[in-house]
């Protein structure tokens, strides 16, 4: 048994709610369920019930045993004082008010559908990474699915905005600082994205904004800033002159470098190793001289693409690690690399810069972004085809991905629509 299920049978009464008592035996009505409450505080508040024969007006309070109220310590906090009714799985300690009198309370045990609970219980045990309503998602009606698609897009889109309006407060809302911070993240994608977003509080965009015009000089900033650069017995001319520039260029700004041993380089392939990011990097900066016009104000897709679409420098076409070449010649980013980008920093940056407005409609051109773009092909998009859910564009398979980590994995299946359709449909069984 879970609060959250005690919280779906009390919400819509799906408990056999005739000749109801209380523990102490005092008849009950239920008027209003009163309306979830996710703050500090009892969990539904505005309810009515009838009790003895007397109407009160106050909040419900929920746990799986009564021992509960006085274990998470409700007995001493005063925004308990309103409850009305407690109710519980299982009465395992009578509770009273600081007068004496009971606290009136309502044990569901004996209640609840049994199949209903059984099916909740099966969904609960499913493996982490299987969809917990299994065979049964397929029967679920398409505007359940469709809604949840758009719901979790939205919750995830806004999480994901979140994390970039809490590194837009550290660059002191510097909103290109901050941008410049998000893009170098998103560079080092899944594997490198930490030392790349430390690489990018470390070296201030205005540092290279000096040498715009000089992408040599930007390399060697980006390249011996993350620490790539041998410190003696450079492997060959070209490291030679970068050790020189970055040496004239540290001092000059007082630069610390990281530590190489940050970088994550085991599986990757030479086009994904980290100098080759970082000149990519080098190339786009000079070829952009201001971010937000590239990834707030952009709108056509293939612009976009076309734009961050950037080759990095003929040694790096060639070379994946100072001194050592290639078998062959090194790409630059593909068209995945590309839609990647496009979701994760012009999407992401355009939420966040919705939200900061205060302007949550604007939300919606970044969907439209996301709506041109076709969907991710990864372990997600391929567990919902197996279900016969299929995801057409990017806006579909990030929902589907905000679906299953933002429901699935954590089992909130009672907050999930096509959960909640599933065990309707189990208690009309």
């Amino acid at each position: 048994m879970t609060e959250a299920y005690l919280h779906y049978l009390w919400q819509f009464q799906h408990f056999d709610a005739r000749h109801l008592h209380t523990t102490t035996g005092d008849a009950l009505h239920i008027l209003a369920t009163g309306m979830p409450h996710r703050n500090a505080g009892a969990d539904f508040q505005q309810a009515r019930v009838r009790l003895a024969g007397m109407e009160w007006a106050g909040a419900v309070e929920i746990h799986v045993r009564a021992s509960d109220w006085q274990r998470h310590g409700h007995q001493h906090d005063a925004a308990y004082e309103n409850v009305i009714l407690h109710v519980v799985w299982e009465e395992d300690l009578p509770l009273f008010r600081p007068d004496g009198t009971p606290l009136p309370t309502l044990a569901l045990a004996g209640r609840a559908p049994a199949h209903t609970l059984a099916c909740y219980e099966r969904w609960l045990a499913a493996p982490p990474n299987a969809l917990p309503c299994g065979e049964a998602f397929r029967r679920a009606s398409a505007l359940n699915k469709r809604a949840m698609l758009d719901a979790a897009l939205l919750e995830r889109l806004e999480q994901k905005a979140e994390t970039f309006l809490d590194l837009l407060k550290n660059a002191q809302s510097d909103w290109e600082e901050a941008l410049w911070r998000w893009l170098c993240r998103s560079f080092g994608f899944s594997l490198n994205a930490e030392p790349m977003q430390q690489l990018a509080e470390t070296l201030p965009l205005g540092v290279i904004a000096r040498h715009r015009n000089q992408p040599f000089a930007i390399e060697a900033l980006l390249l011996g800033t993350a620490g790539l650069l041998p410190l003696t017995d450079p492997p060959d001319d070209y490291t030679r002159r970068l050790q020189a520039e970055y040496t004239f260029l540290q001092k000059k700004y007082k630069l610390t470098p990281l530590n190489a041993h940050q970088w994550k380089l085991l599986r990757l392939r030479p086009a994904g190793f980290p100098g080759v990011r970082l000149a990519q990097v080098a190339a786009l900066l000079h070829q952009e001289p201001r971010l937000s016009a590239l990834l707030l104000q952009e709108n056509n897709p293939e612009r976009l693409r076309n734009r961050l679409r950037v080759r990095q420098s003929a040694y790096w076409q060639q070379h994946y690690v100072l001194g050592k070449r290639a078998g062959g010649s090194v790409p630059g980013l593909g068209r995945q690399s590309l839609e990647s980008l496009v979701i994760n920093t012009v999407v992401v940056a355009r939420v966040a810069q919705a939200l900061y407005r205060g302007q949550r409609e604007d939300i919606s051109t970044a969907v439209d972004l996301l709506e041109q773009l076709p969907a991710e092909d990864h372990l997600l998009t391929r567990l919902w085809a197996d279900y016969g859910l299929q995801c057409r564009t990017a806006a579909d398979s990030q929902g589907g991905i905000g679906w299953q980590q933002l429901y699935c994995r954590p089992r909130r299946c009672l907050s999930c629509k096509v959960g909640l359709e599933l065990l309707r449909r189990q208690e009309g069984a």
